[in-house]
């Protein structure tokens, strides 16, 4: 079976990001707002839309960060992850029945997430790519 494609939106703010608890599969998984891309859009549409539809809030999608193929109870997905920064609306769980939280979490909070068995694999795998991000006074 060939990977469906996926997106992601990395929001970083005060140096941190923003995770949905993803509580589809009855499992907790700890990941950016994000989901399949539909057809005819591209994956910083994906991104962009799953932000509003899962937490309300409209983002500005930038550069492509990581791109790795991911095992989900759905089959495989060719996920994308993008830097993107938050353009208006308020944060909330707008899909609570696949939502379990709306939370900001620090590089520290996300090991932890990792060590637990509960961050996203793509997450997990980009960390050294998204600690930067935390840091940097460009994106905060």
């Amino acid at each position: 079976m060939n990977p469906r494609p996926m997106a992601a939106g990395v929001i970083i703010q005060d140096g941190k990001m923003l995770l949905v608890e993803n509580i589809k599969y009855r499992r907790s998984v700890f990941e950016p707002p994000g989901g399949k891309v539909h057809e005819g859009e591209t994956f910083e549409q994906c991104a962009a839309r799953e932000a509003m539809e899962e937490v309300g809030i409209t983002i500005d999608v930038h550069e492509e960060i990581t791109r790795s193929i991911i095992q989900t109870p759905e089959g495989p997905f060719d996920c994308r992850l993008f830097r993107a920064t938050i353009e208006g609306g308020i944060i909330e769980n707008r899909e609570p029945a696949k939502i379990g939280s709306v939370e900001w979490y620090s590089y520290e909070e996300m090991l932890d997430l990792q060590e637990k068995a509960v961050l996203a694999d793509d997450v997990a795998d980009a960390l050294p790519l998204i600690k930067p991000l935390l840091t940097s006074t460009e994106y905060n």
